[in-house]
């Protein structure tokens, strides 16, 4: 029963996150000017390590999986359609921690895929401020639905750790990853209410 219900909630959680990253492109958000060149390396990053630090276990990396190939094809889509532009100061600084802590992690003399993992999240913080910065300036637009989708992956996510008895480490990456996107999904609901109430001023 137990295993029953990780594999339905892994699977559907991929399947949202799927679904929301084809919403995400085909609607009609601002792809922020830095945030997905460092989600896709950074979501790959957080894959790899997170593959390697749970043994391999195919199940537990649905959710990583899903995210890396979604935000890899979005940086692709968005360079094909001359949606991006270069990172700023914090991108860069953001882009040389993970290049500098994945130099550490091919030496497993320095760190282990666990460490590098828990290393990443910080920098995964660090990744959305941009976008943050954006939506809190009104410069960045994001639409509600593919956030929603996006942060109910991670709450499935975090409900199969929690379930299987991992250890604490695994369940860094899901909680984090829980954390930023539903502060992008407060904003975006924000701004979609705004925009209705001056559309509807009665409202």
């Amino acid at each position: 029963m137990q295993q029953t219900a990780l594999t339905a909630a892994s699977l559907l959680a991929g399947l949202l996150i799927l679904a929301a990253f084809l919403l995400y492109n085909r609607g009609d958000s601002k792809i922020s000017t830095g945030t997905w060149v460092i989600l896709a390396l950074g979501d790959g990053l957080d894959f790899g390590s997170y593959f390697d630090m749970t043994g391999q276990d195919l199940l537990k990396n649905v959710v990583p999986f899903c995210f890396a190939l979604g935000s890899v094809l979005t940086f692709l889509y968005a360079l094909n359609r001359h949606r991006f532009t270069l990172p700023d100061r914090t991108d860069s600084v953001v882009i040389g921690l993970d290049l500098v802590i994945t130099g550490l992690w091919l030496c497993p003399v320095f760190l282990t895929s666990t460490d590098a993992n828990l290393a990443y999240q910080a920098t995964t913080i660090l990744a959305f401020w941009p976008m943050y910065r954006g939506l809190a300036r009104g410069i960045e637009k994001e639409t509600v639905l593919p956030w929603a989708l996006w942060t109910l992956a991670y709450v499935l996510f975090l409900f199969t750790h929690l379930l299987s008895g991992g250890q604490w480490e695994e369940g860094v990456f899901p909680l984090v990853g829980l954390i930023t996107h539903a502060i992008v999904l407060v904003f975006a609901i924000r701004t979609y209410r705004e925009h209705q109430q001056r559309a509807n001023p009665a409202l």
